[in-house]
């Protein structure tokens, strides 16, 4: 009798341990596929993701080649490209439906900044995403389910990254300061795909806009600067 106990709980711990890294198996290709179908949704641009690989045990995993294409009427190409992404996740909120992510960090990713007289491409871009993401729903591409889960970020953190202001040989790089979110969801009991993505979108091109903003700026009252003391001497 204790060895058919024994067995049983044996198989059950098995069968659990397969099951929970099936899930871990088949979690990579669904971020994958939830980002390529909400992405363009939220931006009105092409978005692709193009890996992305989750370990159930740890909760590490790393998203790769985030492709945000330029909206409409500017350079064919993107408006920015986040080659890596390291993600950590409370492993057993996987199971639930509030994913408890620690920390997103995401270093050196390349930002293009185009100007038209008043408006930019990213200016463009954070207006599109801005109709979006406030009450849009968080629907499964091609159904009407609506997702429940909602997610809660401890900690984002975007490191060396650099614009890129103006296309060919005349564009000019310019370093961007480092961006920090902390605790996102943490209020509200979760946001929503939609809600999360908006949130940290709009935070990162606000900074992009308002980092060569400043620079022009900077560069102007330096070439005034010049002027004056050259007309002195």
């Amino acid at each position: 009798m204790k060895t058919k106990i024994i067995v049983s709980l044996c198989l059950f711990v098995g069968f659990s341990i397969m099951a929970y890294m099936s899930i871990g198996m088949y979690l990579g290709a669904a971020v994958r596929q939830g980002v390529n179908a909400f992405g363009p949704k939220i931006t009105q641009t092409k978005v692709e993701l193009a890996g992305a690989k989750i370990a159930p045990l740890s909760g590490e995993g790393v998203l790769a080649g985030l492709y945000v294409g330029n909206p409409a009427g500017w350079s064919i190409g993107k408006a920015f490209l986040l080659d890596k992404i390291q993600v950590k996740m409370r492993p057993l909120t996987i199971l639930r439906k509030q994913i408890v992510i620690d920390e997103i960090i995401i270093d050196q990713p390349e930002f293009l900044y185009e100007t038209k007289i008043v408006s930019s491409n990213l200016r463009e871009l954070l207006r599109n995403i801005e109709g979006e993401s406030g009450g849009a729903k968080d629907e499964l591409a091609g159904t009407t389910t609506t997702i429940n889960i909602k997610f809660v970020v401890k900690k984002f953190r975007i490191t060396n990254g650099k614009i890129k202001v103006g296309i060919g040989p005349s564009a000019v790089f310019m370093p961007l300061p480092p961006i920090s979110l902390d605790d996102l969801g943490v209020k509200q009991n979760g946001l929503t795909p939609n809600q999360l993505a908006g949130t940290i979108l709009k935070t990162v091109l606000l900074s992009v806009v308002e980092t060569t903003a400043d620079a022009a700026a900077n560069a102007a009252a330096e070439a005034k600067k010049k002027k004056t003391t050259t007309k002195r001497k």
